[in-house]
Parts: C-alpha cells; structure tokens; sequence
C-alpha cells in the first residue's frame, strides 16, 4: 500500500480502505488541542481497530452518497 494513497477506484467507486483509515488516524499528532467538536486527536489513536471500521464504514457512506451531513460542515472554514 502506498502511504499517500487515501483513496481507491473500484468499479467506478470511490472508497476507502480500513488500513487508509489507520493510517489516516496514526499519522495525527498527540498533545493537540481539540477542534470545534471537541474530540481529540488520542480519543481516535486508543480508539482502536474498532472505532478506525466504524469511521472507515461512516466516510465510505459519505462517498457513495456523495454527501456530508450539514452538521459536519457547521463549523467548517474554506479558505479560498
């Protein structure tokens, strides 16, 4: 696996992988301050297998519906 890779086609979908996730998850820094949703980058390191197939499951759901909740881009900054 390429480590730069995070998405894959298949099929004509876009997906992600369980081990782009956590690896996604194992490249964050720990000692950061948490974003608006108040989750720390750690809660997702010792958050384990389990929680890196539930995210992997709830983003691939993202992608095939190809859309995010609204309550997720509330707090989102786009810099143009």
């Amino acid at each position: 696996m390429d480590g730069e890779r995070l998405l894959s086609a298949n099929d004509d979908k876009v997906t992600l992988c369980l081990a782009d996730v956590v690896n996604a998850i194992n490249k964050q820094k720990k000692g950061k301050s948490p974003g608006p949703d108040g989750l720390q980058s750690e809660a997702l390191m010792y958050g384990g297998l389990r929680l890196a197939t539930h995210l992997c499951i709830l983003l691939n759901l993202f992608l095939v519906r190809s859309s995010v909740p609204l309550f997720l881009w509330s707090n989102v900054k786009l810099i143009i």
